[in-house]
């Protein structure tokens, strides 16, 4: 996502108090901070501002689930699918959430392991059954590889959770 203007100035701002707040009252750095500063890093295109606030975070935490998370959008967002595959499964093991799961199925896709990128959209759903964009993942997975039934039945669902979903009715 290109962010322009105000929204890109707001997304500036609020990564830099998340770096600036990264250090607690002891003075200690905090991964989940050093995490989020990073995200808000990555979302407004400064790569090397979120591997660094990302590599800081695994440092102190190696097994910190968001920071692994992050490491895996950083491979993601380079082309680098098969690390990110390692980085998102480490994150899962820690805390398995619909987000990392479906990150997950996407780098699974990138890498044409179709079967495995669908079963962790269903994974991600069960986690996360009114998930609009895991709803929309699925279905246009199963749409891509002409599994048609299974394909419909997911637009529905987002249809049923976003009616006004102009390219699911599509």
């Amino acid at each position: 996502k290109i962010l322009r203007g105000h929204e890109f100035h707001r997304v500036r701002r609020a990564a830099a108090r998340r770096s600036q707040t990264a250090l607690g009252a002891s003075g200690a750095v905090a991964p989940a901070a050093l995490s989020a500063a990073g995200r808000d890093h990555l979302q407004a295109g400064r790569v090397n501002d979120a591997q660094a606030c990302c590599q800081r975070a695994l440092a102190i935490e190696p097994d910190h689930a968001d920071s692994l998370y992050l490491a895996g959008l950083l491979a993601l967002s380079s082309g680098q699918s098969e690390q990110a595959v390692e980085w998102f499964t480490r994150a899962i093991r820690q805390a398995p959430t619909a987000e990392y799961v479906s990150s997950l199925a996407i780098a699974l896709q990138r890498l044409g392991r179709i079967e495995d990128a669908s079963k962790a959209f269903d994974t991600a759903l069960r986690l996360k059954p009114d998930g609009l964009q895991g709803w929309k993942n699925l279905a246009n997975i199963l749409f891509a590889f002409q599994r048609m039934e299974g394909a419909l039945f997911a637009y529905r669902q987002v249809l049923d959770l976003d009616p006004r979903d102009w390219d699911a009715a599509c």
